[in-house]
């Protein structure tokens, strides 16, 4: 897929997930990504 960054970072700390507009995925992933955050997987994947 194709992606792209508009304006500056979030937080350097953060991560962003774009869904389309009323997606039934926008909770599954925002958890998702929660979770691996919490077990320290994210920092693991810089």
């Amino acid at each position: 897929c194709d992606t792209m960054k508009v304006g500056g970072n979030l937080d350097s700390k953060g991560y962003g997930v774009a869904t389309p507009k009323g997606s039934a995925l926008r909770n599954a992933v925002n958890l998702a990504v929660l979770k691996l955050n919490e077990q320290g997987l994210l920092d693991k994947l810089k």
